[in-house]
Parts: C-alpha cells; sequence; structure tokens
C-alpha cells in the first residue's frame, strides 16, 4: 500500500507594513480670507470637528467671512481676547490646532 504524504499548506505571504497616511500639511501662508484651496479645507474640517455648528458645505475649501468667525472662536477659546481673535490664522494658533486635530503646519 502507498500512502501519500498530506501537501504541505502554502505559506502566508508576508503582509506588507502599510504606511499611516501622512498627515495633512497646511502651509500658513495659504490659509487666508478669500483663499480657496484644500488646505483651506483641512482647516475646515479641523473647524467641524471643534464647532459642530460650522457649516462650511456653501463653500468648502474657500477661506469666506463663515470661516473667518468660526476661526476667531477658535482664537478665543484659546485665550485670545477679543481684539487678537481676528479670524485669520496665526502660527501659533493654526499649530494648535493642527495638534488637536491631525495635521502639520508649516510656514512655507
Amino acid at each position: 500500500p502507498v500512502v501519500s504524504k498530506p501537501k504541505p499548506k502554502p505559506k502566508p505571504k508576508p503582509t506588507t507594513k502599510q504606511k499611516p497616511d501622512a498627515a495633512p500639511v497646511v502651509r500658513l501662508n495659504s490659509i487666508k480670507h478669500n483663499r480657496k484651496n484644500k488646505q483651506v479645507e483641512v482647516v475646515q474640517a479641523a473647524l467641524k470637528k471643534e464647532f459642530r455648528s460650522f457649516d462650511y458645505s456653501s463653500g468648502p475649501g474657500t477661506f469666506g467671512h463663515r470661516t473667518k468667525a468660526a476661526y476667531a472662536k477658535w482664537q478665543k477659546k484659546l485665550g485670545y481676547t477679543d481684539k487678537n481673535a481676528t479670524g485669520i490664522p496665526d502660527l501659533k494658533s493654526l499649530q494648535e490646532l493642527g495638534k488637536k486635530h491631525g495635521f502639520t503646519v508649516r510656514v512655507q
């Protein structure tokens, strides 16, 4: 009698380590009033997470009056006074928003 050996199970393919998606990069000089770009949309998404009432659906990616008002609210939350909570991102407030909501800020 011939006894056949069971076929060896195929070795599992090694899993490739996937790099986690890199954090979006936002350049400070790209986040200005009346600008339209993907970086503004990253900031808007972060502000939406911060303030659920913020609605930028009418101008995604456009830094208009709603985004400016929401950003001023963010600055006040950080302790800026009314005079300094202009709604225009400065390096410190933008970095804080980025730390909290997963994007990196670059100056240039």
